[in-house]
C-alpha cells in the first residue's frame, strides 16, 4: 500500500503535501507535473494540484487534494478506530473496509 501523488512543480499546497507525507514517513510515488502539462492531469473528479491517491495492489482511490489529506490526518490520527472508520465510510464509501483499515494503519505510523 502506498500514496501516489501527482504534484504540480512550484504549488506550493503540493510541496506542502510532500512534506506532509514525508514527515509521517509515508511511503509516496510522486509524479512531478510540469505547469506547461497540467492541463493533462485534469478530469472531472479532480482539477487541482496536488492530487493524492491511495494505492493497494491495482486498486487505486482518490483521497483528493492537500486539505483532504490533512483533513483525513486530522480526523483519524490516534483517535478510536471505530470513530475513525465512522469517518471514512462517510468521506470514501467506496473504499473497501481493508482499505480504509490500511489508511488509518498508514496515517498512525
Amino acid at each position: 500500500m502506498s500514496i501516489k501523488i501527482f504534484s504540480l512543480i512550484n504549488c506550493p499546497y503540493s510541496e506542502a503535501a510532500l512534506s506532509f507525507l514525508k514527515s509521517k514517513n509515508i511511503k509516496s510515488k510522486i509524479v512531478k507535473v510540469e505547469q506547461a502539462n497540467k492541463e493533462e492531469y485534469k478530469n472531472d473528479k479532480i482539477s487541482t494540484f496536488p492530487q493524492i491517491y491511495f494505492v493497494h495492489k491495482k486498486n487505486t482511490h482518490l483521497l483528493g487534494g492537500y486539505n483532504d489529506i490533512i483533513d483525513i490526518n486530522n480526523k483519524i490520527f490516534k483517535i478510536n478506530i471505530d470513530t475513525s472508520l465512522q469517518y471514512l465510510n462517510k468521506k470514501y464509501a467506496k473504499l473497501t473496509h481493508k482499505n480504509k483499515l490500511r489508511l488509518i494503519k498508514m496515517i498512525n505510523n
